[in-house]
């Protein structure tokens, strides 16, 4: 069993009015076998948090402990870990397979050894054909494998990714990624994965600890964390979100809230915090796509009038934004029906929040 326990870990460089806390008091567990992933903007902490993992930093405060084993002063070549980085690192003097037995002859493993392990690699990445070759002859997505590869040779019993798939294009990121989770089932091995882009981070973690200014906003699902945001900065990051600032009017027998706005509107959530009391101020969320948009006036609740401002065709999504009457704008995204692709900025709509999409925070 291969876990990974960040207990209380706090880094900090430089010191007086230069300190800078780049990791604050952070605790989360990466389960044995787990695909986990860190997920934040430049600067929250999560590629220090990896460092920290690795060996290549030592914390200020707190633990660092793998397989039950506090590791803070183990050096990062004694503890199995395997690291692919963004740029790749690979020896473009080395070819395919030399950069691959490069960590094995560190260890001064036997010639038949190495041969064998860094061949089976090399099969598992699908570039035994390749091996021959140096790495300025292949594609950024062939040097990505081949950097995962290297990282494999050692049998580490972690794998570490810092953000792998930023140099490539948008259809291969898509394709690395399914890839990578493939790889990670089948060797059964521990992964933590540093991320900046939101859709990679959702779409092939099990869980996700979603960082912001050194501190851990929410660890869960992809899912829980995309439908039930518990902090405003989770909720703002995640998606395209419509954030309102509203006052508790009620709690209703159906149990919805009732809240308003500083403008005046008029809504009910069902979703979310609804412990609320009367007069508390909340924020109320709901994401682009879980708005409805009505042509014409329709009936039921949560229904606000409102002008087109913009206008975007993505191809399954028809993404518009709404002006309300006291100014605010909201983002919509809903399939691009014959009705709505006539839809032009300066139109009036109505558009509707159904009260359980409409989560309180």
């Amino acid at each position: 069993m291969t876990e990974i326990v960040l207990r209380n870990v706090t880094k900090e460089f430089g010191a007086g009015d230069d300190r800078v806390i780049a990791v604050d008091d952070l605790t989360v567990t990466v389960q044995d076998q787990e695909f986990f992933s860190l997920l934040g903007p430049s600067g929250c902490g999560k590629t220090t948090t990896l460092r920290l993992i690795a060996g290549f930093e030592r914390p200020s405060k707190g633990q660092v402990i793998i397989d039950g084993q506090t590791v803070n002063d183990i050096p990062p070549n004694r503890r199995q870990i395997g690291i692919v980085f963004q740029s790749y690192a690979l020896f473009p003097h080395l070819t395919v397979f030399e950069n691959c037995a490069f960590g094995l002859h560190a260890r001064g493993l036997p010639e038949p050894e190495i041969q064998d392990k860094a061949n089976e690699v090399l099969k598992l990445v699908h570039l035994s054909e390749m091996a021959d070759r140096r790495p300025s002859q292949l594609s950024g997505g062939q040097q990505q494998r081949v950097a995962i590869a290297r990282s494999l040779a050692i049998e580490p019993r972690i794998i570490l990714f810092d953000e792998p798939l930023s140099n490539l294009d948008a259809k291969l990121r898509v394709e690395m990624r399914g890839e990578l989770v493939r790889l990670q089932r089948r060797l059964g091995i521990t992964a933590l994965y540093v991320t900046h882009d939101q859709e990679e981070a959702l779409a092939i973690s099990d869980r996700v600890a979603v960082l912001d200014a050194g501190r851990l906003q929410q660890v869960g699902e992809p899912w829980e964390l995309y439908e039930h945001p518990q902090t405003h900065f989770v909720a703002d990051f995640l998606g395209r979100t419509n954030l309102i600032e509203a006052t508790v009017v009620e709690r209703q027998a159906n149990s919805w809230l009732h809240v308003r706005t500083a403008s005046g509107l008029e809504l009910l959530a069902g979703a979310g915090r609804l412990d609320r009391t009367a007069g508390q101020t909340v924020w109320v969320t709901t994401k682009a796509e879980k708005i409805q948009i009505h042509p014409n006036d329709g009936g039921g609740v949560n229904l606000i009038p409102g002008t087109v401002t913009e206008v975007q065709y993505i191809g399954p999504k028809l993404d518009l934004s709404v002006q309300l009457d006291d100014g605010q704008i909201l983002l919509t995204s809903n399939e691009p029906t014959l009705e709505l692709r006539r839809l032009q900025r300066g139109d009036p709509v109505t558009i509707q929040i159904p009260p359980e999409m409409l989560y309180v925070i």
